[in-house]
């Protein structure tokens, strides 16, 4: 079973997915939503971004990205109280706004973690997905054993009209995506 994209669930459409299936409690958003803050990513651009999403273990292994989605949003209030209490400090917040979701934007990355979308207007952006470190091993008694792990990646960037932004680094959030199912 796929796990689902951390960064969708400051968005209704996904945020069912995740804190339903979540024994940690639900605590409320602080901050409001406010559409003025998000209209300008709600328009085209020409800014481009191109990146490997990849995650780096404390044994200096490197695992990347195998076609999972890439999700951008604008940053405002609203969002940084999302990536700071869910992804640095593992808090579940409370379901976003509706209104929220017309100025997300999403790209899936190929088998080798590398994306690329264009057509951004300008501005400052999270960018995060989530990777799957999961691995298998042989029990003695001969059965296979799955391991399933998941961690929280994200930038902050900022897109400029006629220019390409490239992601060559990420921060891997406190937080870590329990085992799925939860």
């Amino acid at each position: 079973m796929k796990h689902p994209n951390p960064f969708l669930l400051l968005f209704p459409f996904a945020a069912s997915i995740f804190i339903t299936s979540c024994a940690v409690p639900e605590v409320p958003r602080r901050e409001p939503f406010r559409e003025a803050e998000f209209a300008w990513a709600g328009h085209s651009g020409n800014g481009a971004v191109e990146g490997r999403a990849f995650t780096e273990l404390k044994n200096g292994e490197i695992w990347y990205s195998n076609n999972d989605v890439v999700t951008f949003f604008p940053v405002n209030a609203y969002t940084t109280e999302g990536i700071r209490r869910l992804y640095e400090n593992g808090e579940n917040i409370g379901y976003a706004d509706d209104r929220a979701g017309p100025y997300l934007r999403g790209i899936r990355t190929d088998s080798q973690g590398y994306f690329s979308l264009h057509g951004l207007p300008p501005g400052e952006y999270y960018v995060g997905t989530t990777i799957d470190y999961s691995y298998w091993y042989w029990n003695d008694d001969g059965t296979k054993n799955t391991v399933k792990k998941f961690q929280y990646i994200y930038a902050t960037i900022t897109v400029r009209n006629g220019q390409t932004t490239h992601i060559n680094s990420w921060n891997q959030g406190a937080a870590k995506l329990r085992g799925w199912p939860y």
